[in-house]
């Protein structure tokens, strides 16, 4: 069976050294799948390598993106709690120019009252402004006839009740 064919040494896949047929098939194909294994192996541990790189990658730039939402969180709430704190600080300030202004006002009443003599009592009117009495010098009437047909008139302010009375006498006998 080994007639015709060489004999040598060759290593495989573990690092042992065989002895072989130079030109036997088996052996060779042995050997091919044993490297094609080795590299396979490498292959994957590379991409193993990668994948645990990637994912740290991911995890890292998830942290982050929380550490900016939070610090953008912070921040708001910051904002929040100085805007609070200054409303607070301007409602203070007005409720305690309130009783300065009370007093500032009782004092330059007091000043004025004095300057002028004996003040009438103040007496409260009414919320609405009393409006300036208008002059009027004119006024408009309607009259209905028992036909129904209205009849319109302005008369002066000076003109008397027999002048209304006229005027309607006219109107009728027409």
């Amino acid at each position: 069976c080994t007639e015709g064919k060489k004999v040598v040494w060759a290593s495989n896949t573990n690092g042992k050294n065989e002895l072989v047929f130079q030109g036997d098939k088996q052996w060779y194909q042995r050997r091919v799948r044993g490297v094609l294994a080795e590299r396979r192996k490498v292959v994957e541990a590379k991409d193993k390598e990668d994948a645990v790189l990637r994912e740290k990658i991911r995890r890292k730039e998830g942290q982050s993106l929380a550490e900016m939402r939070e610090k953008i969180q912070a921040d708001e709430m910051k904002k929040i709690a100085e805007d609070r704190k200054r409303q607070k600080m301007l409602d203070q300030q007005a409720r305690n120019e309130v009783p300065d202004k009370i007093k500032q006002d009782k004092a330059n009443r007091a000043a004025k009252n004095n300057s002028t003599p004996a003040p009438a009592p103040v007496v409260q009117a009414d919320p609405a402004p009393a409006a300036a009495p208008k002059d009027y010098d004119e006024c408009r009437l309607q009259l209905r006839l028992p036909t129904g047909q209205p009849i319109i008139n302005a008369f002066k302010a000076d003109e008397t009740l027999g002048d209304v009375v006229a005027f309607i006498g006219t109107n009728l006998a027409m």
